[in-house]
């Protein structure tokens, strides 16, 4: 388990990453906040914690030389900001991760899952994908899935359940944050849950889903992706 500190001169912004470490990182249990540089300097001298998520742009204080401050007592250090245009600064030794205002939940996630041991995030396999549309936050479980299609810049993913969910997120992107050996691309444009695989039909290039669902494998991805089919089910 970990603790936090969340340092932001906004109340409500301090609020806000509290609720969404509450509901979507469970690996957090403690959670403090502090509102300037001052009352951050007691907290990490007279307490541990395990990251630390500091706005950039603090009232009178620049966040990036708070974290100097602070990084001998927290080794992990997450910046967060509405301005993007501090992003380049903002990487360097003393981050582990940047998020922008408003925050996804998905990077907050992998913001949680580089602040955690070595020995324990080379282990753990994420389970679940919050997907963020206009209206609403969907958690789906991995095992929920049965293929994700890409099209552009944009993501639909196919559930187990017959239902379909379009996100604005290129494929690619969702390949990246999955890393699973439970998925493998087919296609530039699909991602499919190996689990679900019935059979690949090596003449027709063509991977049959469990309910009968039939989609295309290229040329260039068939050996990768029977490779992995393949390894999950030795």
């Amino acid at each position: 388990m970990l603790s936090a500190l969340v340092i932001d001169d906004e109340r409500d912004a301090r609020s806000v990453l509290r609720k969404m470490l509450e509901l979507f990182c469970p690996e957090v249990n403690r959670i403090a906040e502090a509102s300037n540089g001052r009352e951050a300097h007691y907290l990490v001298t007279n307490d541990s914690f395990d990251v630390a998520f500091i706005d950039i742009k603090l009232k009178n204080e620049n966040g990036i030389d708070l974290a100097k401050g602070i990084s001998k007592y927290c080794d992990n250090i997450v910046f967060v900001t509405a301005f993007d245009e501090f992003a380049v600064q903002a990487f360097q030794p003393e981050a582990i991760h940047f998020l922008l205002k408003p925050v996804d939940p998905e990077l907050l996630q992998q913001a949680i899952i580089r602040a955690q041991p070595d020995h324990h995030r080379s282990n753990q396999l994420r389970s679940r994908l919050f997907l963020r549309t206009k209206d609403s936050i969907t958690v789906l479980r991995y095992e929920d899935i049965r293929y994700i299609a890409g099209d552009g810049n944009y993501s639909t993913f196919y559930s187990v359940d017959g239902k379909s969910l379009l996100i604005s997120h290129h494929l690619a992107y969702y390949e990246k944050l999955i890393d699973s050996p439970l998925f493998a691309r087919s296609h530039q444009s699909y991602l499919i849950y190996l689990p679900y695989v019935r059979e690949v039909l090596m003449a027709s290039y063509l991977v049959v889903l469990n309910d009968g669902t039939e989609l295309p494998i290229s040329r260039r991805l068939r050996e990768p992706f029977l490779q992995a089919f393949m390894a999950l089910n030795q």
